[in-house]
């Protein structure tokens, strides 16, 4: 509902429960991971009491949930303890405070104070918030007052510092406790810049919220009023509650009944009126004779019959939903100006008016005539236009703007609106879509000479003043309007004439029989022609009728020629309604499309035997958004519909790409989406269909978008580059008979994807490449196809070629398999007529975990598979090998009546199976044909290949069978063949170099050596080899890590292969391989994230003597708390014994004691990065010896966050970066030569800190606890960077020509600039600094003052390229900022154009210079981009002084910030 709240208190109240709505998803989000996380503490601490009785495992819980709590009082009666073991919701409630909780199921039911009281009662959450806890309290305390309160009044100063409290919050758990709370924090930045609309229908939700609230409050008061010595006053409390209930309750249903009031009303004015009209549609037709004229009062009382419901949809958006806007910065699109067609439409209105006027149609209205003026030339045109709309529309309601810039405005516009409202036309409003004029003209005549006005420039002229007043403004000098009035929008406002002539005439068009229901969007198309064919009807029937009388028009000739000109113009008009040959052969496309996608084009590749619909074992995808978040890129933002899939707010992606391993249902989930956009634009006869079949996707209108969806697997088209030729090949081809049609489609699709918005699905990227090794991605012509969204899976090693760069990545999302596997399960069970269905779902399920098979559950199309065998009675183990033998085994069987069990089988997953002996001739042929494709140098047929390639493999006889049994794929009206899937290939291709291991050095050395991008590619076929033939796997291992460079980022990253080696171990282990010795030199290993801790474990120690990169991270101590954990005397054994080959060492996040490590032994070592979790935590800091680095000569780079006691750095004379903070003592002196020294950051004691040999260093970032030695810094010459926390007296910062970041502290003393530091981009000022001068730092972009400094006066607005600004404590800001309208500073702009944001913090100013900040701020609005949001009002005198602390965000493209951490 748009209509807006008006009454402030209010409006405050509905943006506070907004800002409680976002920050209690956002603490869900964190609860949701702390449940299981603390859950699972809770288990393994009720292990270790093992053995001992039920009750006495309650009693260990009950204390370890004690133990737990801050104040060790949990409210027990909040938890179900008939589930204590297997419920983690179920613990965490025992933490909050209020009773009452017994029967909530979820945080999600909980509410914002139970979550705030979790937060602060769970000692472990509580230490997470840290200093946050303290607004976390404040968070409740303001939650209760205002909730109970009867007035809750809110004022602008108390909401802005409600919601920062929040924000503050949910930005402590955004960034230090891993939740994604974007989405809150997006809505919070907008509740503080007032850029949300409080609508009716937000209070409404706001008042259930309260009433919800404070049922809550209710029953926790319930909860205590057994206690007789409190029950009179909760009982006085409830009372009040219940008053407070009852005014939100009675408020929220008043917004109700008056919303339905008004629909009401109007439903019985247009009821009332269809009546009047059916009444004088009975008279009609009783009394008025059939003749032209008789017709013609028929037709317009049929015209208003059928719009009757057409007016009251306008009553409900214009009178109910007063604030609802028709285009809000609507992109136009390009169509014809009428100036294109000239003089052809004044003879078209000319002509018109004669026909009218002869068949007696009088008191006709026009409709309204749009004519756009749109600003150009700027870089605020969008800002700019929605001024002169502003400022127009307020002229119209007779409102005079105060400001200067708005009544400059409206004076600029007062010839234009003066020559528009006139006798004979009148504005009718003006609309933000450019800047849309929607002009009424009384008759034909005035319209023609408004358009002749037009052509004529006259009304070009009469914009002159808005333009040269524009152009005064500063950044648009250049600035011009470009008046229009197109072809489409003239028609428009013809068209009640035009149609009322055809109803007189009695003639129904044939082409309305083409009219679309299910299109919405008109197409654009070109109108001059249409134009000209009406202009040519309109003179030839006006003429007849001059000639020969009004009744020549009875002819059955001229009734043809005047509906071929309705005809024409109605197409010039709305193309989409009557339907042109262009948009019935669409038509006829989006059909074939239909039963293309629906009937043909998806099945169940991997069993033949049965093709159920998509529909019926499709299940909920798990896909993630990948982000950027300080240079390192995260899957955690869930997606959850197809708009966040397509869109960013309004903005659409144009290409995404969608990455995820093989089987975990990337091409399921295409066809689904095919399938989706397929039943959105099926007709409504098929509705029943789309019930059965509801997507998990549920905002399937997201897909009305798309005019059509392209469906088109890459692996299909691998000798074509062209994306057209693709769909051609793979749809047009296969959907049209006759090669005409094939021609004439081929032409259409051409046309389609020039005009039309499109989606091109393109499966499987990986299984694609260019035949002439040039391309990395299908041809697109870009200016063409501009309107195309492009849609790409692909397997995740493909996004590693570097050919593919950022920006052609418009969305990167990875595709992690299914939610809900076991929900996928009962669909399979279903589809196979299970009647004891949970039963034996639940067997399933233990199955699952008997036999090791979870790692299935994330790759829906093998787990459909298993689960199907185990229907069959096939049981299957945790082994990649064991599940794609018997999967051959089954195809087999379809194609094969002999069976036979190996005696000695060639490889251990090969014992069981039934049919593979009988045809391992043919297997083993298939493997060879496999293996050569896989690595053939030409690419193009590695997947897909022909009859003569297969013939070098196998007979004719062995392709029938192969295709029997569903092994190999042939497409229909396609000589090419393929694979069933690509999975099953790579594993016919790992059996073949199991039995020939020769083929590793003879055959995929060389082709490694021609397309090393592809070590990564052929991952999959070393998993399966680990577990057909160990000794094989490691010798192609070596062969993969001879191209993967440790030390290259760049590169393929050696963390893949780190992955890659685990999977491969438990490969190898699950299929009984012994001897298993997987060599590695470069080791990348994620204990937290990263699955199966011992195969890490285990890889560690088999090449710990020859380890060269090793990077650990979140790694813990083995310990009784980490019963899995990496054990100190394996770590310390690893280090010794790869002492001499070990360069670069990176242990990140540790936790727990790993004794004291020394790694002088490793003297080659040149990087070393050790941090602990917990710096300040006893029980988690890493010690090192204080000679631990003593010889290590050739170290180059050191990051320190741990605990060492006088660490001896004097041998590191090669050190570049050193990054030292914790606790941590260094020797003395041990800084002072380091002669190579470009980076320190010290942060950690070090007294008389000397840096005089490092005189190339770049980067100082000093601690507090660091002294200096007198003046030595003026020597570093070469620094760019210097942020200062400790001790300095008398910096001259004029030594540091190259300085681009200044950040000092109150500490410091400064000595006057005495010259222009041109390279300063970012200065930090707390220290005391008397007469700074700004305008020597001519380039900085960021600046923060503290209370020390002054300045000289009239600097600031020579920073041109200023964008951010903070003051803190300045007792003058005044001066710096002399803010008088009286003044010419004020007029001459004191504040630079660029600025962004305006922080204030603890600054005193008196409230006429606030008042004056604040139209300064709107001036800026208008002319640079920028916005003022949130400023609070300062009550007070004239003169009085007042402390403001605010920050004032100015930047309308950009989310405001803080000022950036000046290194």
């Amino acid at each position: 509902m748009d209509a807006l709240v008006t009454d402030s208190r209010a409006r405050n109240f509905v943006k506070y429960c907004i800002a409680v709505r976002s920050c209690t998803e956002g603490l869900i989000l964190f609860i949701l991971k702390q449940c299981e996380e603390q859950f699972t503490r809770n288990v393994q601490y009720i292990k270790s009491v093992n053995g001992k009785e039920h009750a006495e495992q309650c009693n260990a819980l009950h204390e370890r949930i004690q133990s737990k709590h801050v104040h060790k009082q949990p409210t027990w009666n909040n938890a179900d303890w008939s589930v204590p073991f297997n419920r983690s919701w179920q613990h965490m409630k025992c933490y909050i405070t209020d009773s009452g909780y017994l029967e909530t199921t979820s945080p999600q039911e909980a509410g914002l104070k139970a979550l705030v009281q979790i937060c602060y009662n769970h000692l472990d959450l509580q230490n997470s918030f840290g200093q946050q806890v303290t607004n976390l309290f404040k968070i409740e305390q303001t939650h209760d007052t205002i909730f109970k309160s009867e007035s809750w009044l809110i004022t602008d100063a108390a909401l802005g510092t409600y919601v920062l409290d929040i924000q503050h919050v949910l930005t402590h758990v955004h960034q230090n406790l891993n939740s994604d709370v974007n989405a809150q924090l997006n809505i919070m930045q907008k509740l503080i810049s007032d850029e949300i609309p409080v609508t009716v229908i937000d209070e409404i939700y706001a008042r259930q919220h309260a009433v919800s609230t404070l049922n809550r409050f209710l029953i926790s008061l319930d909860g205590t009023i057994s206690n007789p010595q409190i029950s009179d006053e909760i009982r006085t409390k409830k009372a009040e509650l219940l008053v407070v209930k009852d005014i939100h309750a009675r408020k929220r249903d008043e917004l109700i009944r008056d919303a339905d009031a008004k629909l009401d009303l109007l439903k019985q004015i247009v009821q009332t009126k269809e009546n009047e009209l059916l009444k004088i549609k009975a008279v009609i037709a009783n009394q008025i004779p059939h003749n032209p004229i008789g017709n013609c009062v028929r037709a317009n009382v049929d015209l208003q019959a059928n719009t009757s419901h057409q007016t009251y949809a306008t009553f409900l958006q214009e009178k109910i939903y007063d604030n609802s806007i028709e285009t809000v910065c609507k992109q136009e699109q390009t169509e014809n100006s009428i100036k294109i067609v000239g003089e052809g439409v004044l003879a078209l209105s000319y002509n018109l008016s004669k026909v009218a006027e002869a068949l007696g149609v009088q008191g006709l209205h026009l409709g309204e005539l749009r004519m756009t003026a749109n600003v150009l030339g700027t870089d605020n045109n969008d800002v700019l236009n929605r001024d002169i709309v502003n400022a127009g529309s307020e002229r119209q309601n007779g409102v005079h703007l105060a400001d200067r810039h708005g009544s400059q405005l409206q004076r600029s516009l007062q010839p234009v609106c003066e020559h528009l409202d006139n006798d004979g036309s009148s504005i009718t409003r003006i609309n933000y879509e450019c800047v849309a004029f929607y002009i009424r003209c009384s008759t034909l005549h005035e319209l023609n000479t408004l358009c002749e006005d037009f052509l004529t420039d006259k009304i070009q002229h009469l914009f002159q003043p808005l333009q040269d007043y524009l152009r005064t403004l500063p950044g648009c000098s250049n600035a011009y309007i470009v008046v229009n009035i197109t072809e489409r929008d003239f028609l428009k406002c013809i068209d009640p004439i035009l149609r009322n002539v055809n109803h007189t005439l009695d003639l129904k068009s044939p082409v309305h029989s083409h009219i679309s229901s299910k299109r919405v969007t008109p197409v654009a198309s070109s109108s001059k022609h249409a134009t000209e064919i009406c202009t040519e009807k309109s003179e030839t029937l006006a003429k007849e009728i001059q000639n020969n009388g009004a009744n020549s028009l009875d002819t059955h000739h001229n009734k043809r020629t005047l509906n071929l000109y309705y005809y024409h113009c109605l197409q010039a008009i709305c193309p989409w309604a009557l339907g042109d040959t262009y948009e019935r052969a669409s038509e006829e496309l989006v059909r074939r499309l239909e039963i293309f996608y629906s009937r043909n084009r998806f099945g169940n590749e991997m069993d033949h035997g049965n093709t159920e619909a998509v529909h019926d074992l499709y299940t909920a995808p798990l896909i993630y958004k990948i982000t950027c978040d300080q240079n390192e890129f995260n899957a955690n933002k869930l997606v959850n519909t197809y708009k966040t899939l397509f869109k960013s707010g309004e903005r659409s992606y144009r290409r995404i790409f969608l990455q995820g391993e093989a089987g975990m249902g990337k091409t399921t989930f295409l066809a689904k989406l095919a399938l989706d956009w397929c039943s959105e634009y099926t007709d409504c006869t098929n509705n029943q269909k789309k019930q059965n079949h509801q997507t998990c996707f549920t905002d399937v209108e997201t897909l009305k978008e798309f005019y059509f969806v392209f469906f088109i697997a890459l692996k299909e088209s691998r000798k074509e580059r062209a994306l057209a030729n693709m769909i051609q090949e793979q749809i047009i081809d296969l959907i049209y008979d006759s090669e005409e049609d094939r021609l004439n489609a081929y032409d259409l699709l051409l046309k389609i994807m020039r005009k039309e918005k499109c989606l091109v699905v393109q499966d499987g990227l990986d299984e694609w490449c260019d035949p002439y090794g040039i391309l990395v991605l299908p041809k697109m012509i870009t200016p063409c196809h501009s309107e195309c969204t492009i849609l790409t899976t692909t397997r995740p090693w493909k996004m590693s070629d570097t050919r593919i760069s950022n920006s052609q990545i418009d969305c990167l999302l990875e595709h992690a398999g299914i939610r809900e596997p076991f929900h996928l399960i009962q669909k399979v069970l279903v589809c196979f007529g299970s009647t004891g269905l949970n039963a034996q779902l639940e067997e399933f399920k233990r199955y699952v975990n008997a036999n090791n098979l979870h790692h299935l559950c994330s790759k829906p199309g093998l787990l459909q598979y298993v689960a199907k065998l185990w229907m069959d009675g096939i049981h299957l183990q945790g082994s990649m090998c064991h599940i794609y033998s018997t999967l051959l085994d089954k195809l087999l069987k379809k194609a094969s009546n002999t069976s036979g069990y190996f005696d000695q089988p060639p490889v251990v997953c090969f014992e069981g199976t039934q049919y593979l002996k009988p045809n391992l001739e043919l297997v083993i042929s298939l493997s060879k044909l496999a293996f050569a494709q896989l690595f053939s140098c030409e690419k193009e047929s590695s997947l897909v290949f022909n009859d003569w390639q297969l013939g070098q493999y196998i007979s004719q006889d062995k392709k029938v069978i192969a295709l029997k049994a569903g092994l190999l794929m042939q497409r229909k009206l396609q000589t090419t063949l393929s694979f069933v899937h690509k999975t099953v290939q790579e594993f016919l291709a790992a059996f073949y170099i199991a039995s020939n291991t020769q083929v590793i050095e003879d055959v995929i050395a060389t082709y490694l050596k021609d397309y090393p991008e592809d070590c990564v590619e052929i991952s999959q076929v070393f998993i399966f080899l680990c577990g057909l033939n160990v000794d094989s796997a490691n010798t192609l291992l070596n062969s993969i890590e001879h191209y993967i460079n440790p030390f290259d980022n760049g590169s393929i990253h050696h963390v893949d292969l780190s992955r890659l080696i685990s999977a491969g171990f438990e490969e190898a282990v699950a299929n009984r391989q012994t001897d298993i010795c997987l060599e590695i030199s470069d080791i990348d290993f994620d204990f937290l994230y990263d699955s199966n801790q011992d195969a890490k474990k285990n890889i560690l120690l088999m090449n710990k003597a020859n380890i060269r990169s090793l990077k650990l991270h979140n790694v813990a101590a083995l310990s009784l708390s980490y019963p899995y954990g990496l054990s100190a005397k394996v770590l310390q054994q690893i280090l010794i014994d790869s002492k001499r080959c070990l360069i670069q060492l990176c242990m990140t996040d540790i936790e727990g004691d790993f004794g004291i490590l020394d790694l002088s032994p490793c003297q080659n070592l040149r990087s070393i990065i050790i941090t602990a979790r917990h710096a300040t935590n006893e029980r988690a800091i890493v010690t090192l010896k204080s000679k631990a680095l003593l010889n290590l000569t050739r170290l180059e780079h050191l990051i320190l966050k741990c605990n060492c006691d006088g660490l001896d750095l004097r041998s590191c004379h090669n050190l570049e970066t050193v990054y030292i903070t914790g606790t941590v003592t260094l020797h003395p002196n041990t800084l002072n030569r380091l002669p190579k020294l470009r980076i320190l950051l010290l942060d950690c004691p070090y007294s008389d800190l000397e840096l005089t040999s490092s005189h190339i260093i770049e980067t100082l970032d000093v601690g507090e606890s660091v002294t200096l030695v007198g003046n030595e810094l003026c020597k570093l010459n070469q620094l760019k960077h210097i942020k200062l926390m400790c001790k300095c007296d008398e910096l001259d910062l004029s030594c540091y020509e190259n300085l681009e970041t200044v950040e000092l502290t109150e500490l410091v003393t400064v000595m006057p600039v005495r010259h222009a530091l041109a390279k300063l981009k970012n200065l930090s000022l707390l220290c005391k600094y008397n007469g700074l001068d700004l305008s020597l730092f001519p380039n900085l972009e960021t600046i923060v003052l503290g209370k020390h400094i002054s300045l000289l006066p009239n600097k600031l607005r020579l920073l041109t390229k200023l964008k951010c600004l903070t003051l803190a404590g300045m007792l003058h800001v005044q001066n710096l900022i002399p803010l008088t309208e009286d003044t010419e500073l004020y007029k001459a702009m004191s504040l630079p154009s660029t600025i962004e944001d305006v922080t204030l913090i603890n600054v005193t100013v008196s409230a006429s210079w606030h008042r004056c900040l604040i139209s300064k701020l709107k001036s800026i609005e208008r002319s640079a981009r920028s916005v003022i949001t949130d400023l609070y009002e300062i009550p007070g005198s004239e003169h009085e002084d007042v402390c403001i602390s605010c920050v004032i965000p100015l930047s309308l493209n950009k989310s405001s910030k803080r000022p950036p951490n000046m290194l």
